[in-house]
């Protein structure tokens, strides 16, 4: 009798743990997927390029979309969407279960992140606009390559990471990198190159000759000193830059910035 006791009470631990434990887990795990309330108000959630899972998880916690940032990566993993999750803006809100979060985030941005290096023709701009707004699952996509290449101003396109609406146009997009070129190059910076009897557009031109012939910071001052002074005295520039930009793109480099070679 008293080994079948025994045996009875071994067959009910394994069957908690086998059985009853997972049963619980699973419910566990599922509450903690189910919306965090019944609040529908939205709000933005931005996730920046290259943010890791782990961290978008612990932000939608932090900002009560969640109620475990633990339980949100093993979904994502467990949906194989991971990779998928887009950096943009988004508008979510705490009744959304975390799959519907999940499956938003793969498709629902509302603007996309556009980084635009320095030293870039608007050419250039354009083509790295596009390939970020043109992607699949953006149906409001109406941004025009040629349009934006007639209405930028060459050098006031102010080179930054941007969150660009998913339906921006060439002229909506001009005029925000045009309207950041203002915010944050000081407009005495550019009155100082009357010193030199330089208009704002030709400090503006310097300065893009500048990051095109410049590697390190400390060359760039060197570089403006020597330019300043073939103006003063009335000297070509001779500079590689103004004949790759004069020249435009070579298709035989496959470059806006082909090697110039000395005849």
């Amino acid at each position: 009798m008293e080994r079948i006791n025994r045996k009875f009470i071994l067959f009910a631990v394994i069957f908690i743990f086998l059985i009853l434990v997972p049963v619980f887990v699973n419910k566990y795990y599922n509450y903690l997927l189910e919306p965090v309330s019944t609040d529908d108000k939205t709000q933005i959630f931005v996730i920046r390029p290259g943010e890791p899972t782990a961290e978008i998880a612990q932000k939608l916690k932090e900002t009560n979309l969640t109620k475990s940032a633990l339980a949100f990566r093993l979904l994502v993993s467990q949906m194989g969407v991971a990779k998928n999750i887009q950096a943009g803006d988004f508008r979510l809100s705490a009744n959304m279960s975390s799959r519907e979060i999940a499956q938003l985030l793969t498709h629902g941005a509302i603007d996309v992140w556009v980084t635009l290096p320095e030293g870039l023709r608007v050419e250039e701009q354009a083509q790295i606009i596009e390939n970020n707004l043109n992607f699949g699952a953006n149906e409001s996509f109406v941004f025009d390559k040629a349009e934006y290449i007639k209405v930028a101003k060459e050098g006031y396109m102010f080179p930054d990471t941007y969150l660009i609406p998913k339906d921006a146009t060439a002229q909506d997009v001009a005029a925000k990198l045009e309207e950041t070129f203002s915010a944050k190059v000081d407009e005495e910076l550019l009155e100082k190159g009357e010193k030199n009897n330089l208009s704002a557009d030709d400090v503006v031109i310097l300065a893009s000759l500048l990051e095109r012939e410049s590697k390190t910071n400390e060359e760039k001052p060197i570089i403006a000193g020597i330019l300043l002074n073939r103006i003063v005295e009335g000297m070509s520039l001779q500079v590689d830059a103004t004949v790759q930009y004069a020249e435009g793109y070579d298709t035989a480099q496959n470059t806006w910035w082909p090697t110039v070679t000395v005849a």
